[in-house]
């Protein structure tokens, strides 16, 4: 796995149900977040709680992740989405 320059990788989210209390006063929720193996995660990325990076996905620089991704995706954006993906039957990576 490589991990570039300011990226966050978190497993912690915010309670935020209660409208009547602040978000900070309503305590934090733990997801497991898991990365496949061989993944490269771009400058700046987040990688929310919860989210699942199958094998060898690669994120693009300041993508904002959340989900589940599946095995050799491209993942890109605000709020991120699979861009390509490698056809094992075709051995090219596809839009």
């Amino acid at each position: 796995m490589t991990i570039v320059a300011n990226v966050c990788i978190t497993n912690i989210d915010h309670q935020y149900e209660d409208i009547d209390k602040s978000v900070l006063n309503q305590g934090i929720k733990v997801t497991d977040t898991k990365i496949g193996d061989g993944c490269f995660i771009g400058f700046g990325a987040v990688i929310q709680a919860g989210t699942t990076l199958g094998t060898h996905c690669i994120v693009g620089a300041n993508a904002v992740v959340r989900g589940n991704f599946p095995d050799y995706s491209v993942i890109v954006g605000v709020p991120a989405r699979i861009v390509k993906r490698y056809n094992a039957k075709t051995g090219q990576w596809e839009k």
